[in-house]
Parts: C-alpha cells; sequence; structure tokens
C-alpha cells in the first residue's frame, strides 16, 4: 500500500507518485497496480508502470486524456504510453461523459451567460475546457473563466463578488474536494441568490454536503457517476457497512471492481498469471462483466463501456437526486 501524499499533507504530491510508481516497478513480484485516485496523479504513474509492462486500474481518475482523443490535450493519450501497448483501464466513467451531462444541464438550466470555474487540476481543467469547447449553441456566452489552485489564496467573497460582476447567470464549478470550492460556492450565493450553480462529481461528497449553507445546497447541481446500484453492488455495499459500520460510498465500490478486475486477470492468465505482460494483456481478454453498477466491459482503450452520470443536489445537508429534467447521459462503448 502506497501513499500519494507526503506525510501530513491530505493532497497528493507529484514527487510522491513518481516514487511509488517506480518502487513498484523495482518490486519484481508486482503484477498489478491499483490507483491512483486523481488522474493528475495517474498522469504521472502512469507511463512508469506502462514503460515496464504493469497493468493499472484506477477506480476515480476519470480524466478524459488518460485513454481517449475526445477531450484530451495534445499529444494524448498517447504520451501515456511509451511501450505503444495499452495498459490502463479505469471502472469510474471516463469524463467525456461527464462534459456531456455538463452540457446538457447549461441547456436545460437555460444558461445565456456562463462563468467557468476549476482548480487547475488535470480533471478540474479538462471538464471546464471540455464545457467551453463543446458549447455549440449561440445563446450561451461564457463570459470568462477563472482558475483558483490549490497553492493560490482564495477569498471567497472577494472571488464572488467579481464573479457576480460579470453578471452570469450560471456559474459552473469543476474541481475536486475541499473546502475552499464549497466556501466559494457559499459567496457566490450570497452575493447574487439567483444564480444557477453546477458543480462536477469531485463536489459531490458528504463533506461538501454537510459544509454548504442551505440556500446553496438548494440552488445547487452536481453532476455523479454511480448512483444506480446493481445487486452485486448493493450486496458489496451491505457487506462494507456490515464490516465498517458506515455506509459505502460509490467510490468504494469502483475501488472494489477495481481490484476484481486485477484478480480476475491474472486468474485469465493463468500459469503466467506471475508474469507482468501476461496480465497486461489478459486485462484486456475479460469480456462483459458484472460490475456494482451493472454489466459492462472493458474497451480496447481501457474505459468501461456502460457508465452515466447522474445528478444531485442538496437538502438538509446531504446528497439527495436532483429534480430530473431530461435523461441519464450514459457509456457510448
Amino acid at each position: 500500500v502506497l501513499d500519494d501524499a507526503r506525510t501530513g499533507s491530505e493532497r497528493w504530491d507529484p514527487v510522491q507518485t513518481a516514487e511509488n510508481a517506480n518502487i513498484a516497478v523495482r518490486d519484481r513480484t508486482t503484477i498489478a497496480y491499483l490507483g491512483d485516485g486523481p488522474s493528475g496523479a495517474t498522469a504521472i504513474s502512469l507511463p512508469i508502470l506502462n514503460a515496464a509492462g504493469i497493468a493499472q486500474i484506477s477506480p476515480t481518475s476519470g480524466y478524459a486524456g488518460l485513454t481517449r482523443a475526445e477531450g484530451a490535450q495534445k499529444g494524448e493519450p498517447e504520451k501515456y504510453y511509451p511501450s505503444g501497448i495499452r495498459s490502463f483501464a479505469r471502472t469510474i466513467p471516463a469524463d467525456h461523459l461527464q462534459v456531456r451531462a455538463l452540457l446538457a444541464l447549461v441547456e436545460e438550466r437555460g444558461c445565456r451567460r456562463l462563468q467557468l470555474v476549476d482548480d487547475g487540476e488535470i480533471d478540474g481543467r479538462g471538464l471546464s475546457v471540455g464545457v467551453e469547447e463543446g458549447l455549440t449553441s449561440a445563446s450561451t456566452e461564457v463570459v470568462d473563466r477563472a482558475v483558483f489552485r490549490a497553492d493560490q489564496e482564495l477569498d471567497p467573497a472577494k472571488e464572488a463578488a467579481e464573479i457576480v460582476a460579470r453578471t452570469p447567470d450560471c456559474v459552473l464549478v469543476a474541481g475536486g474536494p475541499g473546502e475552499r470550492l464549497a466556501r466559494l460556492l457559499d459567496a457566490l450565493h450570497a452575493a447574487d441568490d439567483d444564480l444557477t450553480l453546477l458543480a462536477s462529481d469531485g463536489l459531490a461528497t458528504p463533506e461538501t454536503a454537510e459544509t454548504l449553507e442551505p440556500g446553496t445546497g438548494r440552488a445547487l447541481t452536481l453532476t455523479a457517476p454511480g448512483q444506480n446500484r446493481s445487486a452485486k453492488g448493493r450486496r458489496i455495499a451491505e457487506a462494507y457497512e456490515e464490516t465498517f459500520g458506515r455506509p459505502a460510498r460509490d467510490a468504494s465500490l469502483y475501488g472494489y471492481e477495481a481490484m476484481e478486475l486485477a484478480l480476475a486477470a491474472i486468474r485469465t492468465a493463468g500459469p503466467r498469471g506471475n508474469n507482468r505482460e501476461a496480465v497486461e494483456r489478459a486485462l484486456f481478454e475479460l469480456g462483459e462483466r458484472e460490475g456494482p453498477f451493472g454489466r459492462y466491459r472493458l474497451t480496447p482503450q481501457g474505459d468501461a463501456s456502460a457508465g452515466s452520470y447522474s445528478r444531485l443536489t442538496v437538502r438538509d445537508g446531504r446528497l439527495v437526486p436532483a429534480p430530473a429534467t431530461g435523461e441519464r447521459v450514459g457509456a457510448d462503448g
């Protein structure tokens, strides 16, 4: 078990992430690598592990450019695979689907003037830029894209006042969990309670829901993967709660499925289950499977062929399904 954060920090560290991957490479008993969580960390560990022929499975790295050209930057995804062979898979639906879900929300909420906000990380930036590039309706104008990095001082009230001065009717916040962006959402609602607030899955956490002011929660719609658990997912969740005494989050179920994929690949490799390259190949030969959110298969690129993003809002400090205004946005294989 390797931690991608430095001692005393809760945020992943790029140097530590690279060292973790190199530790795995040097350990000849390493057959598969589960992780990383944040896409930015996976973008660092993936080329290192791929060059060594180690299969890598992430439960929560959604950034589209890790596996596909849609939603990617120049050189992606090829730069993550120096061996020329695909070695990465993820169990969470890829973020090109989340971009589509966010674009559908922008349209359905009637956004005319849209302010984009992100945290500068690969996940948040990818979603923010993806939405900006994906807007094809002349009826929606992006008034600005603001970036608030984790290492940057943030005065929520001051930044909210500057955003409101641009007269948006909608603000979309894309980024990871944490109090900073939650406080910004509160400040935005306090500055203009008519604003429509939208946010990505990184903010769809119980901790964020608990900290938001009630009015902010009511004005907010978030996108999030999962939600509709299969019979297998419900069984896993029940066992988790019985063991740990707390409800299982969807991220935990995606993590469980990542572990099961690794074990299935080792079994499929048969007598060569202790060979890195054999397991790497076997990962993409598993066929259709029953996952915690339904049946799926891994595409040749490493994405789950099925999956969707749902809408959530916040009531009484809890995440709850948002009122339906359109269809769920699902995987396209």
